[in-house]
């Protein structure tokens, strides 16, 4: 059975990843900016948090007129522990980016293109910003910094995370809780 979702998995990569190309070929990142965020530390115990929840949602946008396309990644990583009491988080950041990419033509290119180009190439370009961001939060909360790991190539499809709650919305993809590895 795990094999057979695999190979799901992977089909669907490679479907968004054929229908982003046409998109990437034509684009210039010009910009990338932090829209929102929030950090909370909540109770600590002496051991750290067991898990991690992460979340992403990716909305892309185009604008004609001006020859851009907006991707707006909101992206969270919630840390619990294996026994959780209602409503204790000891940590949740979230973050909501806008790169701002340039497009040379816009000519043959559709909405499933640009969705596509928002959640491979728009997320991959984010990823960085977001990895750099929750270290630094992290730190900056008192804990020990935490290193998000690199982009898979195909994010799995998860639609919930027991230990986290709900890891994906309308248009995003989540990723399976891991566990922490104290350092």
């Amino acid at each position: 059975m795990a094999r057979k979702a695999s190979e799901v998995e992977r089909r669907r990569a490679v479907s968004l990843l054929d229908l982003a190309s046409p998109v990437s070929e034509r684009v210039q990142i010009t910009d990338v900016h932090l829209l929102e965020t929030r950090a909370k530390r909540g109770p600590m115990r002496p051991k750290l948090p067991a898990h991690l929840g992460f979340s992403v949602n990716v909305t892309t946008q185009v604008d004609e007129p001006n020859s851009t396309i907006l991707v707006r990644p909101f992206l969270s990583v919630v840390a619990k522990y294996d026994e959780t009491v209602d409503g204790e988080e000891p940590l949740c950041i979230e973050a909501r980016f806008l790169l701002t990419y340039s497009v040379k033509s816009l000519d043959g290119l559709n909405t499933a293109n640009f969705v596509a180009f928002g959640e491979t190439n728009g997320l991959y370009n984010a990823w960085p910003f977001w990895r750099e961001y929750v270290q630094a939060t992290t730190a900056r909360l008192g804990l020990p910094a935490l290193t998000i790991p690199v982009l898979p190539p195909a994010l799995r499809d998860s639609k919930t995370d027991p230990g986290a709650g709900k890891a994906s919305t309308k248009t995003g993809r989540g990723r399976p809780s891991k566990r922490l590895a104290p350092t």
